[in-house]
């Protein structure tokens, strides 16, 4: 059987709930209600349930938290214990979240200007 060449695909674009910046799945992280109504960042990007995409900037989670977007994003109520956790988990990811060029990303690569 002769092996057909790669398609160039373009790549899944997601927009973060904070800033509104289009980018590629792997460079936004996401963050999910499962099933069993439990919020967790989802660093494989395919846990199953709903799902936000946030830019790995910690200005971004600031923002989501400050203006309670995450709660209208998954359809459900985020408490202030369950922000607190998902900083610790969002921080975590963020450490090892690869960038387009294989190398991991800084909040000094993005932009820090993120509007209210």
């Amino acid at each position: 059987m002769v092996k057909q060449p790669k398609i160039n695909r373009k790549p899944i674009l997601r927009s973060c709930i904070a800033c509104r910046r289009n980018a590629s799945k792997q460079q936004l992280v996401r963050i999910t209600r499962g099933t069993d109504g439990i919020l967790s960042c989802d660093p494989s990007g395919r846990k199953p349930g709903r799902g936000a995409y946030v830019c790995a900037n910690p200005a971004c989670f600031d923002l989501i938290e400050r203006k309670r977007r995450l709660g209208n994003a998954l359809k459900c109520e985020v408490t202030l214990a369950d922000y607190q956790r998902l900083r610790a988990e969002f921080n975590a990811v963020c450490e090892v979240l690869p960038h387009a060029n294989g190398t991991a990303l800084s909040a000094d690569a993005l932009s820090a200007d993120v509007k209210d």
